[in-house]
C-alpha cells in the first residue's frame, strides 16, 4: 500500500515537470506579428524619418527666409529708382506740357499771320509795292519768327519783304523799324553795294527754305508780300 502511494506521487511530480517544460516553450502573443527585434528596428525607423522631416523643414524655411530678403532688397530698390526718377519723369510731363501749348500757339499763330497776308502779283519797285500794302491797311511783310518765315516759304509768297538798308549801306531794318535779327540769306549774301540801297526779295524754294532771300536794287520790279496790321 505505501509502495503504491509512492508511484502515485512520483507520477504526479512527472506530470508538473512535464506541464512545466510545456509553459516554458509557450512564446506569448503578439497581435502585430512583430518580435521585440523587429519593434525596435521600427522605433529607430520612425526616429530618422523624423530627422529627414526636421532637416528638410529647416531647408524650406531657409529658402522662403531668403526669398523675402531677395523680394525686399529688390522692391526697395525698385522703390528708389522710381523715387529718383520721378522728378525726371515730373519734368518731362511739364515740358511735354509746353511743348504741346507752344505748337497749338504757333499753329493759332500761323492761321493768323497766314490770314493778315495778301500778295500783289504785279511787279512795281519797293516803295510802290510798299505804298500797295499800306494804302489797303498793311505794310510789307516783317519776319519775326523762322515759322512765320517757313510758312511765307510754304504758301510760295514769292515778292518784296518789308527789309532794307536805305539810307544805311549795309545796315538792315525792318519797315517797323526793327533791326535784323533771323537771316536766310542766298549763298554768298549779302555784300555791301557801295551806298546803294537795297531791299529783299523772298524766293521760296522747298528744297532749302532756310536761303532763299535775296537783295536787289529798290528799283528792280518784283511782286510784293503784304501783311495787314
Amino acid at each position: 500500500m505505501e509502495l503504491f502511494v509512492r508511484e502515485i506521487h512520483t507520477n504526479l511530480d512527472a506530470d508538473n515537470m512535464n506541464k512545466d517544460h510545456i509553459y516554458d516553450k509557450i512564446v506569448p502573443c503578439n497581435p502585430h506579428g512583430t518580435t521585440g527585434s523587429q519593434q525596435d528596428g521600427g522605433s529607430n525607423g520612425g526616429r530618422s524619418f523624423s530627422r529627414w522631416a526636421a532637416v528638410c523643414l529647416g531647408l524650406l524655411c531657409i529658402l522662403l527666409l531668403g526669398l523675402v530678403v531677395w523680394m525686399t532688397i529688390r522692391h526697395t530698390a525698385e522703390k528708389e529708382e522710381l523715387l529718383a526718377r520721378l522728378p525726371e519723369d515730373r519734368n518731362h510731363s511739364v515740358n511735354r506740357k509746353y511743348d504741346l501749348q507752344n505748337n497749338a500757339t504757333d499753329l493759332d499763330n500761323r492761321m493768323k499771320k497766314f490770314k493778315k497776308l495778301f500778295r500783289f502779283t504785279y511787279p512795281q519797285t519797293w516803295n510802290e509795292s510798299r505804298q500797295y500794302c499800306q494804302e489797303r491797311g498793311g505794310d510789307l511783310v516783317v519776319i519775326r519768327y523762322k515759322w512765320e518765315h517757313m510758312l511765307l516759304n510754304e504758301k510760295g509768297m514769292n515778292g518784296w519783304l518789308g527789309l532794307t538798308d536805305q539810307g544805311h549801306d549795309g545796315t538792315w531794318r525792318w519797315v517797323d523799324g526793327s533791326p535784323l535779327t533771323l537771316q536766310f540769306w542766298r549763298k554768298g549774301e549779302p555784300a555791301i553795294r557801295n551806298g546803294r540801297g537795297d531791299c529783299v526779295v523772298l524766293h521760296t524754294k522747298k528744297q532749302i527754305p532756310e536761303r532763299t532771300w535775296s537783295y536787289y536794287d529798290c528799283s528792280a520790279r518784283h511782286y510784293a508780300v503784304c501783311e495787314e496790321k
